[in-house]
């Protein structure tokens, strides 16, 4: 489902209003800078997309310190 209203999906309860289960799919991506303690507890993974918006973010800025390299494009591959 793809809405054309800017909306924070932040919580549980907006999902189920448009009759949404997140926990039904293996891939579910939400545009949010942030993962809300309520998300988290919704899905066992999580991945920061870089994407332009209120919430874009210069990943070749990131301190990645903690993820195996090399990282596209952070890195030169």
């Amino acid at each position: 489902m793809i809405i054309d209203q800017a909306y924070a999906f932040t919580q549980e309860v907006y999902f189920a209003s448009c009759c949404l289960n997140p926990a039904a799919y293996d891939v579910f991506v939400t545009k949010l800078c942030y993962i809300y303690p309520e998300l988290k507890m919704m899905g066992i993974r999580f991945i920061m997309s870089n994407a332009p918006g209120e919430s874009y973010q210069i990943i070749k800025s990131f301190n990645f310190t903690k993820l195996k390299r090399l990282i596209y494009p952070i890195d030169d591959i």
